[in-house]
Parts: structure tokens; sequence; C-alpha cells
């Protein structure tokens, strides 16, 4: 594999996409999983005669929940941006590689942004695009890579990802708060010698869950420090309408952020925003030996990017280099 080849994976002719690291996917699906099955052996049995015999189907519907959504993350294609045609190369060694500008100016909605030309691509990025140095891939709206899922989260998986993280931090609250309910109902039951002392109701209450139902409550305390806070960080970007790597790289500081409509929609959109197409995908249906990180001629009715960043019929996202060797171009478009 050369520098220039995409990391990621494709499976079933390009309707599934993963990065190059998914044991950390697995990893993640037995820390999901696995906490839950002393819960439901060992917990719901017990809770079942307080509450009802549903808690068996409640609590598997919300893993199943948490697991879809990973699965959903995981495998779906983040918005990868197809390579554009290979650059020549003079022979000259003192003659410039490239007669185009590095980037190019572009004005929405009264905000000037630089588009940036990768080089590993050969394609000017879509605005809000970055390349991802582990999947090597030019990714729309990319938000972050994440281990966790293994794959780059973008235009096309990020609502995914939220109802994961957010569907996790659920079932974490709804185990640890059992848990709790579990060691409270088992000491108050507790007819020992010594009825009166604390410590003797907590751990005959723990005895009688072999340890369970304190090792999942401090399991799921571990797992809200992170689960939780990521939580709470992605409603914060969501309301203010920026990826992880905008507020990295403080993109919209001292600017008015143009893809902002409001506190509520904000938080709404990535829920019921428009669902892009996979250039991916549509690639491999025209071309079905099209290899993923490799530039193919694209037929005349392809797919393409335009400035403003948005997706739109054309599968060679890469606009002509200008003929000019200047430093920077200008265009403008009206929304983001």
């Amino acid at each position: 594999m050369t520098k220039d080849e995409s990391k990621s994976k494709l499976s079933c002719n390009g309707r599934f996409i993963s990065g190059p690291d998914r044991i950390y996917y697995y990893m993640t699906l037995v820390m999901i999983v696995a906490p839950q099955i002393p819960f439901l052996i060992i917990i719901c049995h017990y809770m079942q005669r307080y509450v009802t015999v549903a808690i068996y189907p409640v609590t598997c519907y919300i893993i199943g929940l948490c697991v879809c959504f990973h699965l959903m993350a995981a495998l779906s294609d983040p918005g990868i941006v197809p390579r554009g045609p290979p650059v020549s190369i003079s022979e000259n060694p003192f003659e410039a590689e490239r007669d185009h500008p590095s980037t190019k100016k572009v004005l929405v909605r009264g905000v000037e942004f630089e588009t940036k030309w990768c080089e590993t691509c050969n394609i000017y990025r879509p605005l809000r695009a970055t390349h991802c140095s582990i999947c090597n891939n030019c990714v729309e709206k990319f938000d972050h890579h994440c281990p966790w899922v293994g794959n780059c989260i973008g235009r096309r998986n990020y609502r995914y990802f939220l109802l994961f993280i957010y569907t996790t931090t659920f079932d974490t609250l709804y185990v640890l708060g059992f848990c709790i309910a579990h060691i409270i109902l088992n000491a108050n039951e507790y007819t020992g010698p010594d009825t009166s002392s604390t410590s003797s109701k907590f751990k005959y209450a723990l005895r009688e869950s072999y340890y369970f139902s304190i090792i999942i409550p401090v399991y799921c305390i571990a797992a809200l420090c992170f689960v939780g806070g990521l939580s709470g960080f992605h409603f914060y970007l969501s309301s203010h309408a920026r990826s992880t790597n905008e507020q990295i790289k403080h993109t919209y500081r001292g600017v008015k952020n143009p893809n902002s409509r409001g506190f509520f929609k904000n938080l709404i959109y990535p829920f019921v925003a428009p669902y892009y197409p996979s250039f991916i995908l549509l690639k491999t249906k025209r071309q079905p030996d099209v290899e993923l990180g490799k530039y193919t001629e694209a037929p005349s009715d392809d797919y393409d990017i335009n400035d403003d960043g948005r997706s739109s019929p054309s599968l060679s996202p890469s606009p002509s280099p200008p003929p000019s060797r200047s430093s920077s171009s200008s265009s403008s478009v009206s929304s983001p």
C-alpha cells in the first residue's frame, strides 16, 4: 500500500466501509455487552419482583439500540471524497509541480473561508472537510476519527454517532440505577443477628448478588466519566453547529458561524438533515471493480461536490486546476 492509497476497508460492494483499526470496534462491543450479562442474570432476576417482568425485554431493547447505532456509525461511509486525477510532475526539478494555487477563498454568507488543496487526494477539499491521516481520506464535514467506532465521523454517520453515545449514556445510567436499587432492597431484607448494623446489611446485599451489584456500578461510573462527558461535549458542539475539528482549530474565532441556525434548530438538525449520497457507493455501482483510494475516470453522469461543500451529482470532486500560478483564488456561495 502506497502513501496515496486509502486505508479504509470496503465490503458488500461498497455498502459497508470501516477504518483500519477494527480491533477497537470489537473491543467496544465487548465493553458494551459484557456487563449486561450479569445484570440480566442477577440484577434483573431480583428486580422483576419489585417492578415488572418487562425489565428483561426493555433491557435487551436498550442494549440492542446501543449495538445497532454503534454498528451503523462504524460501517457507514462517513462522507469520503473520491480522489482526483493524479497531478503530472515535470522531469525538470526546478519547475513547479503544480500550476494551481494551494488554497481557494470561498465566501459563505458574507464570511470568507479558505479551502485547501489536498496533496494526497488531488482535490480542493469541500468546505468543512479534512484529510484523516488514519484512514488517509478526505472526509466531508469531518468531526474526528473515533477509535472506539473504528471509523471517521463525518457528514454521513454523525447522527449515528450521536445516537450511539446518547443511548450508551442512558443505558449506563439505567444499569447504575437498578444496581443501587438492588443493594438498597436487599439490605432491607437482611434478617441476620445484627439488623441494626449498616455494614452487615451492605455485606449481605453484596453477597446476594455475588458482588456484581457493586462491581457493575463501579464499571458504570468509570464509563460515565468517558461516555457521559463525550455526550455533554457533543451536545455543546451540536448546539453551536460546530464539529470537533472546528472546535479544536478555533475555526470560528472572531467570525460568525454561517452554519448556525439557532440553539434548538442546531440540536435537532443532525437528526433531520438530508441523508447525503455516498460517493463511494455511487462509484462502485457504476464501476464494480473500483478500488477505494485510487482514481478512475468517471462516466459523464457522475457526481461532484460544489464549492459550498455540499454533495451534488458527479463523481469527480476535484475542480479543474486554474491555469494561473497565483497563490489564491476566490469564489462565492450563498449557503454552507
